[in-house]
């Protein structure tokens, strides 16, 4: 292998039998270097200015994000009162403050599944109450208040709201109410069967569960009525406990739970009246169901008859 070098400026080197010309640097080449260097450190700082804005603006979006879950987030409400206490009119009180859905007796007959859901915690049995309950804001009146202390221990900063009324004037409402339409007949249970099954759930979970069967003893219902009171005041954390009479309107109610008092009068619903002549309604109902259902048990059963024994008739 011959190696032949030349050490003239510009002149070709043969290196390997290959011919190499070096290049002979232009004056302006440190001009390019210098044109160029800047376009590169603007290109450098634009790209950073880019993110660090880009990074701001998501960390501002974070944090207006947070401040709007903070403001919107409001606290559950779990009503502790016995039906009868004024628990519906709350219901839609707490409805239109913003704290609804709020899960009333009358939900029970609305969510197909929650009946028999109601009497298995009824026979004892382990239901998961936050899966129960998931899409509501809050509770009251039966069945829920009867397991107001689980409730708490799910949701342990809770308002708790005692809903009460005069002892005497509760037990006469909840006896010629809800206890009675909690006894349906053989009629609403043959025509209604979910009336019947319903019946059931509210015996295991008041009428035994709560009252040991002894609702009829009026003393007795009443000291269950007041004891039940003071445990409320006991087991709930002053600050977080309002008792409260729906006779007392919005004031009470909406400095508790730190909102704006609304237009308007305090819902006033489901009395004892009102009550009455809806039970009064299915009545009527279970009446014309069994007055067509015997009409064509008696027609069919007639023309049977005629079919099979015609030389009878």
């Amino acid at each position: 292998t011959t190696k032949d070098t030349t050490n003239g400026a510009g002149s070709p080197q043969t290196v390997g039998g290959f011919v190499e010309r070096h290049k002979k640097p232009s004056p302006n080449d440190h001009l390019r270097t210098k044109h160029k260097a800047p376009h590169a450190r603007h290109d450098t700082n634009a790209t950073r200015a880019a993110a660090s804005s880009s990074s701001a603006d998501h960390q501002a979006k974070n944090t207006t994000q947070r401040r709007m879950s903070v403001v919107e987030k409001k606290p559950f409400v779990l009503g502790a009162g016995f039906g009868r206490t004024g628990t519906m009119s709350l219901k839609i009180a707490l409805e239109q403050l913003g704290f609804g859905p709020c899960y009333h007796m009358v939900e029970v007959m609305n969510n197909p599944g929650h009946l028999q859901l109601w009497t298995d915690l009824g026979d004892g049995k382990q239901v998961d109450l936050s899966v129960l309950l998931q899409n509501y804001n809050s509770t009251v009146d039966w069945p829920s208040t009867k397991y107001y202390k689980e409730l708490l221990a799910l949701h342990p900063d809770a308002k708790v709201i005692l809903t009460t009324r005069d002892a005497e004037s509760w037990y006469n409402s909840a006896l010629t109410t809800i206890y009675q339409s909690s006894h349906p007949g053989f009629f609403f249970s043959l025509f209604f069967p979910k009336i019947a099954r319903f019946a059931v759930m509210t015996g295991k979970i008041i009428w035994k569960g709560t009252f040991d069967d002894r609702f009829n003893d009026k003393a007795y219902a009443i000291r269950v009525y007041e004891k039940h009171i003071e445990e409320v005041r006991r087991v709930v954390p002053a600050e977080n406990l309002l008792e409260f009479s729906v006779k007392e309107g919005w004031k009470p109610l909406c400095q508790f739970l730190q909102v704006p008092v609304p237009h308007g009068a305090f819902p006033n619903v489901n009395d004892q009246q009102e009550f009455q002549a809806r039970t009064r309604t299915y009545k009527r109902k279970v009446l014309l169901r069994a007055a067509i259902v015997l009409s064509v048990t008696g027609v069919a059963g007639y023309f049977a008859y005629k079919h099979f024994h015609p030389t009878s008739l």
